[in-house]
């Protein structure tokens, strides 16, 4: 007997914590500073969006295994802002066998939508959710943010940057990566201990 029925499997309640609170950029703090949100109408600073990509990866693991680390796209798209102490729940939908993309999302305790995302596996990724909405937009009117930018500009040339594991990485992201990873909602020891990841240390060759 078979069923049609979708099932999903889901992650705990996590409380993500707020990293940016002190962040500044152009000499001025940033909506992540609980004063500046309330300027600008919000209750709280916002806890970074991509810090709720790390409720992900145990779910789409079980899915997909270790080929999620090395093939594994997440496409998002944010509904609604997380503070500080509220608490998150990750889904994603079970795919049929052999199938390479599914629906994920977050959720607050309350059930109110965080962020709904595709999930695939490459190198064929097919349609994302982000080139799914892409392709309904309009043509922008005239940009103000983004005027001097243009599809496809890169730097000057390429440039190496190492950051040190307790290094701090500057006003724009006030933190280490030890620091990120002790506060992390999902952690594993294959995010600091090379010896215990699959594919040991990797190591960027120039030249």
């Amino acid at each position: 007997m078979s069923f049609a029925t979708p099932l999903a499997i889901s992650g705990p309640l996590r409380k993500p914590a707020q990293m940016l609170a002190d962040q500044e950029y152009g000499g001025h703090s940033s909506i992540h500073d609980d004063a500046k949100a309330s300027e600008l109408g919000f209750r709280a600073g916002p806890i970074e969006g991509p810090t709720h990509f790390s409720l992900f990866p145990p779910l789409l693991a079980r899915i997909w295994g270790d080929a999620w680390f090395e093939r594994g796209c997440l496409s998002a798209h944010y509904q609604n802002m997380v503070v500080e102490g509220e608490s998150v729940r990750a889904f994603a939908e079970i795919p049929a066998d052999g199938v390479r993309e599914t629906r994920v999302w977050a959720e607050k305790a309350d059930g109110t939508l965080v962020l709904e995302a595709s999930a695939s596996l490459g190198p064929d990724f097919g349609p994302t959710l982000l080139e799914q909405r892409m392709a309904r937009l309009r043509p922008p009117g005239p940009l103000v943010i983004l005027e001097k930018l243009r599809v496809g500009m890169t730097g000057a040339e390429d440039e190496v940057v190492r950051m040190q594991a307790d290094q701090n990485m500057g006003r724009l992201y006030p933190f280490s990566l030890n620091q990120k990873l002790a506060v992390i909602t999902e952690t594993s020891p294959w995010y600091s201990d090379d010896k215990a990841s699959p594919w040991g240390r990797v190591q960027r060759r120039d030249g």
